[in-house]
């Protein structure tokens, strides 16, 4: 009795297992609906973005400062895109000037234009009080936009291109 119910307990974890696996599958890409990242739409006065699940937003709209880092990490050395709005209106510099300054004053890579969603930023990657980071500007109706990513390994981590795919500026 106890082998029949065993073999019983096998065969539908087998049966769950291959059922949760899609079965059979068409030999296509797979469901689009399903392949989508889960999260939610954060937006505040100054972008909306989609925040995959277990990344969080700290918001600090008073100051023109936010941060989406992993939910829960607390480490000195998170991975952290950084948002910056400056200028109110009223900034007349130029996205390429404030990173070709940054990279000089930093010894950081040259500058590069690069265009995200729509947005075209200026970026360079240099390094400051011994660790790597990357920095973009961008100018959005006279406002200086500042996206800064950091930590350990930011550049590997998948969430941050994904992340900065759907940040829009309004």
């Amino acid at each position: 009795m106890k082998r029949i119910f065993s073999f019983l307990m096998v065969a539908l974890l087998v049966i769950g297992f291959v059922a949760a696996c899609g079965g059979g599958g068409n030999g296509g890409g797979g469901d689009t609906q399903s392949a989508k990242a889960s999260g939610e739409t954060f937006e505040n006065d100054y972008f909306k973005a989609f925040i995959p699940d277990g990344w969080t937003v700290f918001d600090d709209s008073k100051l023109g400062m936010m941060q989406i880092f992993p939910k829960g990490d607390t480490s000195m050395y998170r991975t952290t895109i950084h948002l910056k709005f400056e200028g109110k209106g009223n900034w007349h510099g130029s996205p390429e000037q404030a990173i070709a300054s940054m990279a000089g004053n930093y010894s950081g890579s040259a500058p590069e234009k690069i265009v995200i969603n729509g947005t075209e930023y200026y970026k360079t990657t240099y390094e400051y009080s011994g660790h790597k980071q990357t920095m973009m500007v961008a100018k959005k109706d006279g406002n200086k936009i500042t996206v800064t990513m950091v930590g350990k390994d930011y550049d590997k981590n998948p969430h941050i291109p994904k992340i900065l795919e759907t940040i829009s500026y309004k």
